[in-house]
């Protein structure tokens, strides 16, 4: 990225002191550090994962000292929409009839973890990462059954968001969030994405391979 940005991340901006200053509601910065650590200790404790979520944040917004309509004005709801109709889109295809004729020509494909990791780069920046997580899902457990697969196709899944745009919902959430202050393209994107991507891709089947 220096190579690519050296000119940007080279130049100094002179930020005011007054613009470092920032107002914080300090008890409600307290009780969500603490609600935080407590999901996090739930999680590892293997509490279902939706229940602690529902939980804690029906906690915080019972408990609140921040008018519901401020923090309603913050939810992106088109992004809401976007994540609720790709994994019904995505459970929809894995129940047809088609889904599991794929199935079997990716079973003739993908035959080696090599082979895994690739394919898993190239869906994932079809349909994004989490989705080609649940198509791949079936694959590991009839096929490959072996609990190895799983770390291949969690690194290689993670990493190919770092490909493109579509690689991953996060990259969409940020570059949609700086449209109005900046503007990031495909081929801008993918100038840094493509370097990054093969070598944290061959980094990790090289540890993968090792251990």
């Amino acid at each position: 990225m220096h190579r690519f940005y050296k000119k940007d991340l080279t130049s100094s901006v002179k930020t005011p002191e007054e613009a470092l200053k920032y107002r914080y509601n300090k008890p409600s910065v307290i009780k969500s550090s603490l609600v935080v650590l407590i999901t996090v200790i739930l999680f590892f404790l293997n509490v279902p994962m939706e229940i602690v979520s529902i939980g804690v944040g029906s906690f915080l917004l019972i408990t609140r000292r921040v008018k519901p309509e401020k923090v309603y004005n913050l939810i992106d709801f088109r992004l809401l929409i976007l994540f609720i109709g790709l994994f019904i889109v995505i459970k929809g295809v894995e129940k047809s009839v088609v889904f599991y004729s794929l199935v079997e020509h990716f079973q003739m494909l993908v035959t080696a973890p090599l082979s895994l990791v690739f394919s898993s780069l190239l869906v994932s920046n079809v349909v994004s990462n989490v989705p080609a997580v649940l198509i791949f899902k079936p694959l590991i457990v009839n096929y490959f059954n072996d609990e190895k697969a799983w770390f291949f196709l969690a690194m290689s899944s993670t990493f190919a968001g770092n490909l493109t745009i579509l690689g991953s919902i996060a990259n969409i959430i940020v570059i949609e969030g700086a449209s109005s202050k900046v503007k990031i393209g495909s081929f801008e994107y993918l100038k840094i994405g493509l370097p990054v991507t093969l070598l944290s891709v061959l980094v990790g089947l090289v540890i993968l391979s090792l251990f």
